[in-house]
């Protein structure tokens, strides 16, 4: 369908061989982090299990730097973007092409 890949390039959205939308995040390997960088406050870290840094000191500034844990993923600003694209597209997609209602009603935050 042609209709298709012209919504895919209206949101921005490449398709692989396979015919599939991906997001690419294996450049970014991550393994520690600071609560400012993420933008997590610390009493939120102590919630999550992170009550001390590297060094082994209490967890107290938003700056010392802690490990990240193996359950725990951080996902890039860049992906939640993405993905918004992605529910636009698939908005689009089910509104002009199948001529259906759509059901994602993305909003961007």
């Amino acid at each position: 369908m042609i209709e298709k890949g012209i919504l895919r390039a209206k949101h921005g959205l490449s398709v692989y061989k396979d015919g599939t939308i991906r997001f690419d995040a294996t450049n970014a390997p991550l393994t520690h982090i600071t609560p400012v960088e993420i933008g997590v406050s610390i009493e939120k870290m102590h919630q999550m299990g992170y009550i001390s840094d590297t060094h082994g000191l209490p967890l107290t500034d938003s700056n010392q730097v802690c490990e990240l844990k193996i359950q725990d993923v951080v996902i890039p600003w860049s992906a939640a973007e993405y993905f918004i694209h992605i529910a636009a597209f698939i908005d689009d997609l089910l509104v002009r092409v199948l001529q259906t209602t759509f059901i994602l009603q993305h909003k961007k935050s």
